[in-house]
């Protein structure tokens, strides 16, 4: 997004923080770690100061929570199924993140 493009939706779905230690997280060698979720978030919130929604989702963990528990932004609890999971117990409705970061308004 360019910051002269204001009230642009932009939406982030990244690999998800870790719900237990048998979650699966290997979408790719080289990982999305704790790091890269905090530079993701300060991303988003130098679009959203530029004008931008924002929109991330993320598992209902407290890291992840922290991460947007700040003004400018709303944290949403959804129900998402899951189908896929090795033990059939696992599937069915998760808990999720859902974010939204609004831009400041503007005076004048």
């Amino acid at each position: 997004p360019h910051a002269d493009s204001s009230f642009d939706t932009v939406c982030f779905d990244p690999p998800y923080i870790p719900v237990n230690k048998g979650s699966f997280t290997a979408f790719s060698g080289k990982g999305f770690g704790l790091p890269h979720h905090e530079r993701l978030a300060a991303y988003c919130e130098d679009l959203r100061q530029a004008g931008h929604v924002v929109v991330v989702s993320n598992s209902w963990m407290p890291a992840a929570r922290k991460l947007y528990k700040r003004k400018g932004w709303k944290l949403h609890t959804v129900k998402a199924a899951r189908n896929i999971n090795r033990d059939g117990a696992g599937r069915g409705k998760v808990k999720e993140l859902l974010v939204v970061g609004k831009p400041p308004r503007r005076r004048g």
